[in-house]
């Protein structure tokens, strides 16, 4: 298995500090998301107002939309943008504008 230089580990980590930033971001928007989920859950369910069939059919519809905005969403883009040009740095390709 090859070594990596001072210069590649440091990309490597510069790279891998990008991602965990990104992923700690997520993940506290999903916490917050998911408590405000439940607290609806639980005040329509308690009011009667939803059925157990209409809650899943309307978390499945917004399961889709999150999924799609997550694949098109432009710190998502430039989160893979910048890794692209970390790795073509690496590979000694020009960078991509």
């Amino acid at each position: 298995m090859a070594t990596f230089t001072r210069e590649q580990r440091t990309r490597l980590v510069d790279a891998f500090d990008l991602v965990a930033s990104q992923i700690e971001t997520l993940v506290t928007l999903l916490q917050r998301s998911n408590a405000r989920f439940v607290a609806l859950h639980n005040l329509l369910g308690a009011r009667g107002l939803i059925t157990p069939g209409e809650w899943e059919n309307a978390v499945a519809e917004v399961e889709a939309a999150v999924a799609v905005e997550a694949a098109l969403g432009p710190d998502l883009r430039r989160l893979r943008e910048a890794v692209r040009e970390l790795l073509d740095d690496e590979r000694g390709r020009p960078r991509r504008r």
